[in-house]
This record gives C-alpha cells, sequence and structure tokens, in this order.
C-alpha cells in the first residue's frame, strides 16, 4: 500500500519516511547498523548520538548540535540517491516547504547540508514516538485523550494550510508525540503548494491514507488532507482503520461508499459528535467536507482553538477567529428581541408621523404632478421649449419650522403647513447636461444657471412658486417672451399681489433684468408674517422671483440652521480634520508593515472593500435621476468611479492597518463579523447578532422618538420631516445601497476607537464614559441644536448604549445598529397611509422587518420554535 503504479517505488514517498522519526527500543537499535558510530563529529557541528531509523530512504540519526547545544535529527539520503536530480530537488523542497510552516504543533525542519559525500537535513528532534506505534502498543486512546491530541493534529494542519501548503501524507506514522505530550506533524516530503503540484503528482503518498479524488488521480487540494484527517482520527479513537480494501480499486470502492464500521462498535464510548464529524471529513465530495481543519476541531467536544492560540500568545488567523464556536442565541432571548423589532417597526409610522412636519402638510400632489405643474408654468413664463436634461429633489422647510418653534406661539402646524406647506419640490431644468465635474452631483445650487434656458424654481406641495430664476435668450433675434403680469405672478405664488404695497427692492438679482418689481404685505394665511415678494422680466420673460420670509430669504432650499453654535462647529471641523489627516497616515504605515509581516488580512479587507465600492455604486446609479449617453456623462462616470476606487482604497487599508491588532488582543468582538466576511451568511451566531444590532437600532430610534414625543406633548413642537427617500423608487433603493455603505465605514471606525481607547485605558467603563462624552461632539446635529445641553445628554446616552452593545456583542452588531438606527431616521412618515410617499416607508419597513425575521429564524440554529428548551 505504499507504493503506486504511476510512480516509480522510490518517489511514492520522499525523504521523511515512516521510521525517519520513529523512536526504537534498544533492542532495535542494536539490530540496526548505521553509516556513523556514535561519537563521530560530522561538518565540525553535529556529534552522532544514536542511529533512529533506516530504510529505502536513508537514514534517521539523533545529534547534538554543538554550535547551538541541542538535540536535532539529521535524516540523510542513500548514496544512490543522493545523485539523482529528481530526489536532490524532492529533498530541497521538503525544506523548503516546511521552513514555510511555523507553529507548535508542526515538527522544525532547519536546514539542508552535506557530509561524507552524503546530503542531510537537520530538524526538530522528538523525544517519543509515532502515533502508529503508539496505537499499536496501547489499541486505542481513551476519549479525552484522543480528543486533545485530535485538536492538535488540526492545530498543525490548519498552520500549513494558512500557508497554502498540502502535506499529501498526513497519516498515523507522520504524527508524534514526545514525553511532554506534545504533537507534532512531521515528514513534509511530500508537501507542496498548490499551483505546484502536477497531475503526474496527483497520485504519490500513502494509498491507505489517501482521499479518493487522490487515488484516482483526479486532484489534490486541501481538502484532500481533510480526509486523510479523519482518516487519521477514526484511528485514533478507535484504534482501527475505517476502511481495510486488500487492493486500490476495492479501498476506492469502499470509499466512495462509505462502507465503514461504525464507531460507537469498535468503543461505546465515542461520542456523537466526534463520528458525526470524522463522517463528514470521509465524504466523498470534497465540496462537502468541513472548509478547515479548524472547523474540526471546533466541531469535537469541548473545543476553542481561539481560546488556546490566546492563551499561548498567537495571533489568531482570521479563519481561527471565524471557526469560533458558533452558538446562536437562546429562544428566551431571541423571541422577545424580534417582537419588539417588529412591534416598533409597525408602530414606527404612527409616532413618527404624529410629531413630524409632512402629517400637517397638504400632500395631495405628488411629484409627478409638481413636475407637469413647474413645466407648465416656466413655459408660461416665457421657456416653453422642452429642455434637454431636468433633475428635481423634495427638501424640507426646516427654517420655517424653527422660526414658528423659536418666535411665535402659533403651534396650529395643520393651520401653519395649510397656509405655507412643509415641503417643497426644487426643480431644475437645461437645454444641456445638468451634472457637475468630477462626481456628476446636481443639486438646487449646481451646476449654476451658466447656460441660456437654465432654469430653477422651488414649488410648494400645493404647487406655488416659492423661488425663481432662468437665464433667458441672449440673441437679439430672440423671440419675446408672453409677457409677465402681477396677475400672473399672484397665480403663481398663490397670493393676491393687489392686496401688497409697492416697496424698494431687497435683493439683486442673479440672472439679467430690465424690470424690476416688489411688494410687501401680510401672508393671506398667516396673518402674523409680514413678507416681501420681487420679481424681474427681461423681454416678457420671467428672470427671477425671491420672497422674503421672516425666517430668511429665498434663493436656497430652505433647511433648519442655527449659528448659536457657530465656534462649536468650527471646533468639530477642526477636530475631524486633523483626526483624519493623523489616522490615516498612521493607518498607512501600518497597513504597510503588516503586509510585509503577513499578518494582515488580506482576503477580509479587500472583500470589504469590494463591498463598498458596489454599495457606493449602486447608490449613486440609482441615486443619479440625469444620467445621459453622451460624452459628458462618460467621463462623470469614469470621474465617479475613481470615487468609489478611493473610498474601497480607503476602506482596504484602514482594515489592513488596524484589524491584525484587533485580532491579537480582542478577537471575540470580531468572531461573527470575519464569518460574515468569509461568507457564511447563515451561521446562527452571525444571524443571532444580526438581531441584536436591529434591536439595538430600533430600540434607540425609539429612545429619540420618545424624546421628541415628549417635546410635543409639553410644548407641541414638532420635528422636521426627511425627505431624503421622496424622490422615487431609484432613490429608496440608493438610499439602502448608501446607508449600509456608511454603517460598514462608520461601525468600523466607532469599533477601532473603542479599541485604541479600551488598549490606553484598559478598564471597559473607562472607555465608554470617555468616548460617549467625547464622541457626541462630531455630530453635525449637535451642533446645529436650540438645546445643547440637552440634546448633548441625549448623544452620551446614545453612544453609550451603543459603545457598550459594541464591547458585549462585537462589530457587526454595531455596524447593524449604525444601519437601522440611520435607515429609520430617513424614513418619512404620515397617519395616512394613502399619502404618495407612503409606499416608501411601508416597503423599506417591510425590508427591515424581513431581515430581523430572517436573522431571528437562523439564529435558533438547531433549537425548534415551538418545541421545548431554550
Amino acid at each position: 500500500m505504499r507504493g503506486m503504479s504511476e510512480a516509480p517505488a522510490d518517489m511514492t514517498r520522499t525523504s521523511v519516511t515512516a521510521p525517519s522519526l520513529t523512536r526504537t527500543s534498544s533492542d532495535a537499535y542494536e539490530a540496526l547498523e548505521g553509516r556513523f558510530a556514535p561519537g563521530t563529529l560530522l561538518n565540525g557541528r553535529y556529534r552522532i548520538i544514536a542511529l533512529l531509523g533506516k530504510g529505502g530512504m536513508g537514514e534517521v540519526y539523533r545529534a547534538t548540535d554543538l554550535t547551538l547545544g541541542q538535540s536535532v535529527a539529521l535524516k540523510f539520503l542513500p548514496k544512490l540517491s543522493g545523485s539523482d536530480p529528481r530526489v536532490l530537488e524532492r529533498f530541497h523542497n521538503e525544506v523548503r516547504i516546511a521552513r514555510q510552516v511555523s507553529h507548535p504543533n508542526v515538527c522544525r525542519v532547519y536546514d539542508i547540508g552535506e557530509a561524507e559525500g552524503l546530503v542531510y537535513l537537520s530538524m526538530e528532534y522528538v523525544d517519543g514516538e509515532d502515533l502508529s506505534t503508539l496505537l499499536r502498543r496501547i489499541g486505542r486512546l481513551p476519549g479525552e485523550k484522543a480528543t486533545e491530541i485530535a485538536r492538535k493534529i488540526c492545530a498543525g494542519l490548519a498552520a500549513a494550510h494558512d500557508q497554502g501548503v498540502i502535506h499529501r501524507d498526513l497519516k498515523p506514522h507522520n504524527v508524534m508525540l514526545n514525553k511532554r505530550g506534545e504533537v507534532l506533524i512531521c515528514d513534509f516530503g511530500l508537501a507542496a503548494l498548490p499551483d505546484e503540484i502536477s497531475p503526474a503528482e496527483y497520485r504519490q503518498g500513502t494509498p491507505a491514507y489517501m482521499a479518493p479524488e487522490q487515488i484516482k488521480g483526479t486532484g489534490v487540494t486541501a481538502q484532500s488532507d481533510i480526509y486523510s484527517l479523519g482518516l487519521v482520527l477514526y484511528e485514533l479513537y478507535t484504534g482501527k482503520r475505517p476502511y481495510a480494501g486488500a487492493n486500490l480499486q476495492e479501498l476506492l470502492a469502499q470509499q466512495e461508499a462509505m462502507s465503514m464500521t461504525s464507531m460507537t462498535s469498535h468503543a461505546s464510548d465515542i461520542e456523537p459528535a466526534v463520528e458525526n464529524i470524522i463522517k463528514r471529513c470521509l465524504d466523498p465530495e470534497p465540496t462537502r467536507r468541513p472548509a478547515s481543519a479548524l472547523q474540526v476541531s471546533m466541531a469535537l467536544p469541548g473545543g476553542d482553538p481561539l481560546a488556546a492560540a490566546l492563551a499561548a500568545g498567537q495571533t489568531p488567523s482570521p479563519e481561527l477567529v471565524a471557526a469560533s464556536r458558533s452558538t446562536g442565541l437562546s429562544k428566551r432571548y431571541s423571541l422577545p428581541l424580534v417582537a419588539f423589532v417588529l412591534l416598533a417597526l409597525v408602530c414606527l409610522p404612527l409616532l413618527k408621523g404624529k410629531i413630524e412636519s409632512l402629517e400637517y402638510s397638504p400632500n395631495e400632489m405628488p411629484p409627478a404632478a409638481l413636475e407637469v405643474a413647474a413645466r407648465r408654468m416656466v413655459a408660461e413664463a416665457g421657456y416653453p421649449d422642452k429642455p434637454h436634461d431636468v433633475y428635481w429633489t423634495m427638501a424640507s422647510r426646516g427654517a420655517l419650522i424653527q422660526y414658528i418653534d423659536n418666535k411665535t406661539k402659533l403651534r396650529d402646524w395643520y393651520q401653519v403647513f395649510g397656509a405655507e406647506p412643509a415641503l417643497l419640490m426644487n426643480y431644475r431644468e437645461s437645454p444641456a447636461n445638468l451634472a457637475t465635474s468630477p462626481y456628476g452631483q446636481v443639486d438646487y445650487e449646481k451646476p449654476g444657471l451658466q447656460v441660456p434656458g437654465m432654469l430653477r424654481l422651488s414649488l410648494n406641495s400645493r404647487g406655488h412658486i416659492r423661488d425663481f430664476e432662468a437665464v433667458p435668450p441672449v440673441s437679439p433675434k430672440a423671440a419675446a417672451g408672453p409677457g409677465i403680469t402681477k396677475e400672473g405672478i399672484s397665480r403663481w405664488i398663490g397670493m393676491e399681489l393687489e392686496k401688497f404695497q409697492p416697496t424698494e427692492p431687497f435683493r439683486t438679482p442673479l440672472t439679467p433684468y430690465e424690470e424690476l418689481h416688489c411688494f410687501e404685505g401680510k401672508h393671506p394665511g398667516l396673518a402674523s408674517v409680514q413678507l416681501k415678494v420681487q420679481y424681474g422680466v427681461l423681454k416678457g420673460r420671467l428672470t427671477s422671483l425671491y420672497f422674503q420670509w421672516p425666517w430668511g430669504a429665498s434663493g436656497t432650499p430652505q433647511s433648519r440652521t442655527n449659528t448659536t453654535n457657530a465656534w462649536l462647529t468650527k471646533v468639530r471641523d477642526a477636530f475631524l480634520f486633523l483626526m483624519v489627516l493623523v489616522f490615516l497616515f498612521y493607518s498607512i504605515s501600518l497597513a504597510w508593515r503588516n503586509w510585509k509581516q503577513g499578518r494582515a488580512d488580506r482576503v477580509g479587507a479587500l472583500r470589504l472593500a469590494l463591498a463598498r465600492m458596489v454599495l457606493d455604486a449602486i447608490a449613486w446609479t440609482f441615486g443619479a435621476m440625469h444620467l445621459r449617453p453622451e460624452v459628458e456623462s462618460f467621463f462623470l462616470v469614469f470621474g465617479t468611479v475613481g470615487a468609489w476606487l478611493s473610498s474601497g482604497l480607503i476602506t482596504y487599508i484602514l482594515y489592513l492597518a488596524l484589524e491584525p491588532a484587533l485580532r491579537a488582543r480582542w478577537p471575540q468582538a470580531i468572531v461573527t463579523w470575519n464569518r460574515l466576511v468569509s461568507g457564511r451568511w447563515q451561521d446562527p451566531q452571525v444571524d443571532a447578532h444580526v438581531l441584536m444590532g436591529a434591536a439595538l437600532g430600533v430600540f434607540l430610534v425609539s429612545f429619540f422618538l420618545g424624546r421628541n414625543f415628549y417635546e410635543y406633548a409639553t410644548e407641541s413642537k414638532i420635528s422636521i420631516s426627511p425627505s431624503v427617500m421622496l424622490g422615487g423608487w431609484g432613490v429608496v433603493i440608493g438610499q439602502f445601497a448608501g446607508v449600509l455603505s456608511g454603517a460598514l465605514f462608520t461601525g468600523l471606525m466607532l469599533f477601532f476607537v473603542i479599541f485604541g481607547l479600551k488598549v490606553l485605558l484598559k478598564r471597559d467603563w473607562l472607555v465608554v464614559l470617555v468616548a460617549s462624552l467625547v464622541l457626541p461632539l462630531t455630530e453635525q446635529q449637535l451642533t446645529q441644536s436650540d438645546t445643547f445641553l440637552l440634546d448633548y445628554a441625549s448623544y452620551v446616552l446614545v453612544f453609550a448604549v451603543i459603545f457598550v452593545a459594541l464591547m458585549r456583542f462585537g462589530l457587526l452588531t454595531t455596524v447593524v445598529g449604525v444601519f437601522y438606527i440611520n435607515m429609520l431616521g430617513r424614513l418619512p412618515a404620515n397617519n395616512d397611509f394613502t399619502v404618495w410617499f407612503m409606499p416608501y416607508t411601508i416597503v423599506s419597513l417591510c425590508v427591515l422587518m424581513g431581515l430581523a425575521l430572517a436573522a431571528f429564524w437562523r439564529s435558533l440554529g438547531d433549537q425548534s420554535l415551538l418545541g421545548e428548551g431554550n
């Protein structure tokens, strides 16, 4: 069983053969005669102690390395083999490959040399016996001891696979146990990197411990080693081989039929988990075997290789972190969590609607109707030509709400917004492409009014103009406009200018004019509001129309602003700019060092960077309402792709820089994150953390809603409704992608900040306290707050909850929590579910509910939803 017909007998096994590291009894030793007698000095460095083994592949001696003062094993090739180029190449390959693997459970190979015309290699001397000899001597090992040895074999094999090395000859004879109980995998004579194995070499090895694909010569991968591992573990626990074919054909038939004897028939005390994982290893289909030796180790009773690696002072690999024990979530916790999430999401539109401006504002005209009204009024104003490009977006009038909050006692919001709706459509059209370099961004001000025929206007949700600017034709031959009258202006703005008094203009228009008219009077629906209306005319065309309100002049979309905290804004911006510069500089240098030392998780970093790039691309594509096939758009797309690449590169660098330190000091916090990055979407513990993140996000949104509801109940204060998702289904899809991309980055940044503080401050409570007090100052909403102390206290509490969850449950929970917070904060709400924008909210809430439900279901793991147990 040691040879293969397709290869010469001396090439079926390379230099580390069965007797190579096997200890022999003194009687056996006396029967062996070696080339070198005890006491012989080789190359002035190695003194021979005893012959350890002798066979067709050469001799192995125990020797003392006089230079380093330690025992080593010297393996010599036979004299004839030493002149064979193929054998020498194998010998050198064994040293080259074996030196790539450094692990306590792998026998170390030191160097290669020549003495008295014989080639040898020096390796770690193992003072013990191989597993095959041990099993022949005692039959089988007790369950606990077998599991201990099995786990160490898995660790050594995983270390080889981490370096891309396939052993190809794993068997009990190549597993050594020393007198201190240490387990070492030996003999890397056939080991190779996958791309270095030719088809002619697929069938090299020891057939009794080969995978079916090796015996058939169809391929060899790390999964082939997993099969060999299963054979070794079967023998370790039972003392017997699972298959005993008399020839290769019979052996292969038994393997493919999995006609092995039940392990419990050999030993009744073997736990079912042991037999189950060994059966998985011995699956004839490689893709159905465990993905790694670490997964095998984790499936063994009581396994926790992550804890073992940390206890040994090692930095666990990303694969080891991901392979940590998966526990899911008990029903006693998951059921209340998912019930809370679902109930809160169902109630959210009702609660938000009651305290936000869209509830009280007339919403009978959807964007499509407002767009038609805008085009009609534009044509009446002297611009009848069909535009080449159109762009619009919706905006809430925050300044109006702030004025009512701070300056008046009028809190009848239905009356306020009935007279001045809280929602505006900001409309743009142009005879050329509406796009700005380099990313194609368009808003109310960008691009500027540069081309004749380009215009912008704001309409409230009843179709009344609240701002207008247009560039008229410049050709002397251009026909005059239809003429602008006071009656026409009155109809467009929804106010009778006949009741207003003429007054001096309050603003110099940005567009040309021949006539400039301005009127002042009281708002017809809000008697306490005094306002001015100004419009400019050029050759019968309207070129500008502005309002001067008590809460500010028109000309840009209304937004809620506050200058009382301008100093805080400056401090915040300066702090963030400095922090980003320092952080990026440090991250680049650290990423480069981790890369050179081989510590970085390059695969995880690449996947995360690609995920952000794809999400940013989706967000831009669905959020861009102005894509055109012209050349200009090509360059805009090219510039935008550059922005995606930059985003991905920054994410890649940050992950390379910071993840290895996190993995070395706090790996428990990224267990589920690493599983998710590696593609294990349906792992119970991954989904448990997704469910907890959803509950975290919903809880914090509910907290802010409760706070705002209290202000509404006591002072009739309402909040500004978000308008970002009122642009159509494409915008909704783009928002989901953009928010998820932002949540990935924000979650990572928060996590690494906490990790840095954890390293500096040591105590978890102090870390949470410092982070919760400092990081709220970076929030832009806080710098614009009218009630700074109250809002600051709220943010401190929210950040404290986030950081406690982060430290308790890890990165994935934090990222999902940030995603839910930001997504729910963008949803418009109304108690009337028939309003035109409510389908966006309802579908978005259903998606978030579905994510929570799917996470709940998969977090159950093996638990029965309706059965007994936790």
